[in-house]
């Protein structure tokens, strides 16, 4: 992969978190030149090997993940290490953070009905919770089961959790 094609992969998951397999094969497709070869999973695959070897250094990685309902692929730009400069980075308050966790520890053994996450975000005085939810299900972190009125666990969630867990 050229230094070009990493910058803009770069650019490309840092600006989207988490993206469907289909997205990412249309990005790779379009940095291909005019008349090459045909892209394969093969092919896909060592561009994020190649990506991965380059990112270790930024304790990043791009890092493949399912959907449990729909089986369906995603690829996320996730972070290697949590410490106090990742924490700084994030736009996300110290409370955000505590409800994020307790929604996860409840997960973890299952979903979470939607008065659940409110009763929870009561109990910690979190006023946006609804805003956040819906934030955290735009970016995979959560996906929201209408017919249950429930939450489960986001592909995104499965990549990154599972790393620094």
């Amino acid at each position: 992969m050229s230094i070009e094609n990493f910058r803009k992969t770069a650019q490309f998951m840092l600006a989207r978190g988490c993206v469907t397999s289909e997205e990412l094969r249309d990005f790779f497709a379009a940095l291909r030149p005019e008349g090459s070869s045909q892209l394969t999973d093969e092919t896909i695959y060592s561009a994020i090997n190649n990506m991965n070897s380059k990112l270790k250094r930024y304790n990043m990685m791009i890092r493949a993940s399912t959907d449990d309902k729909t089986q369906q692929k995603f690829y996320s730009l996730i972070s290697t290490v949590d410490n106090w400069i990742t924490k700084e980075a994030s736009h996300h308050t110290p409370k955000e953070f505590e409800f994020f966790r307790l929604i996860w520890q409840i997960i973890r053994e299952g979903n979470i009905e939607r008065d659940k996450a409110r009763d929870l975000a009561s109990s910690i005085k979190l006023a946006n919770y609804e805003e956040l939810l819906e934030e955290w299900c735009e970016k995979h972190w959560l996906v929201y089961e209408r017919d249950r009125d429930e939450y489960r666990i986001g592909p995104r969630s499965k990549a990154e959790l599972d790393v620094l867990m």
